[in-house]
């Protein structure tokens, strides 16, 4: 029995004869997509602006925080009334102004720009914790130089305000948390899909060649048998050839 031991043609990287797939054009390139200039400014942008509002934040922190009296003795500086409240409500004071800053925050960068993403999201929290940071050190130097100008007098002196300070360092965190959490559930109220983002540039085939080894571009869709003109005017199709063997088939 003889068979054909034609060789079949090496596969391409798509199934194919091996020869280059010049109907694929491709997309966008990976990387501009996954980090758009656009988005990475706009995020350095609200962590300059969050860090550079820390300041006025922490002034505020430092006139509504309540303060702890000091008094110099012989034996250095004790609290004046020996109570621990002062600390704790500074604290407490701290997280309640993060808490709202954060608030702000992730509002103000929903409504600032309509273009939004995971760049963004990220700027919102790291803005966070920057402003949060700035406002921590801010409120704690507004009155330092005069604490420390009693401190170094004589002793016996009256009570004087020692200036607030963050002993629960976690609460840095709630700003940014905060922030980022408004600023998701924002997005997810959005009317827009993409949120605002173009979608990416599909891989469209333009020319998609056919025959033996090459994938099918349009699986599933019947073709034509013929290729020539259809209509009226149209000439018949050829006959179809009698069976191999030289069978008919039987009249009817």
């Amino acid at each position: 029995m003889k068979t054909d031991e034609t060789p079949m043609p090496a596969a391409g990287p798509l199934g194919g004869t091996g020869e280059p797939e010049r109907w694929y054009r491709p997309g966008a390139l990976p990387f501009r997509r996954a980090f758009p200039p656009g988005d990475l400014r706009a995020a350095a942008l609200v962590v300059v602006v969050a860090a550079v509002l820390g300041a006025p934040v922490g002034a505020i922190w430092a006139v509504t925080g309540p303060h702890a009296s000091v008094a110099v003795t012989g034996e250095g500086a004790v609290i004046a009334d020996h109570r621990q409240e002062a600390f704790i409500a500074a604290d407490g004071t701290f997280a309640a102004i993060a808490i709202v800053t954060g608030f702000v925050l992730g509002i103000a960068v929903y409504l600032w720009r309509r273009r939004r993403g995971p760049w963004m999201t990220i700027g919102v929290a790291l803005g966070g914790l920057a402003g949060a940071y700035v406002a921590w050190k801010v409120g704690h130097r507004v009155g330092l130089p005069a604490y420390e100008r009693h401190l170094a007098g004589e002793p016996g002196g009256a009570a004087f305000d020692r200036p607030v300070d963050l002993r629960a360092r976690g609460a840095l965190f709630l700003q940014p948390v905060v922030a980022v959490i408004v600023y998701v559930l924002a997005a997810g109220w959005s009317r827009f899909a993409d949120l605002g983002r173009a979608a990416p540039e599909p891989a469209v085939p333009t020319a998609a060649p056919s025959g033996p080894g090459w994938p099918d571009p349009l699986p599933g869709v019947a073709r034509s048998v013929s290729s020539g003109p259809s209509g009226p005017g149209a000439p018949p199709a050829a006959p179809v050839p009698p069976p191999a063997g030289g069978a008919s088939s039987p009249p009817a």
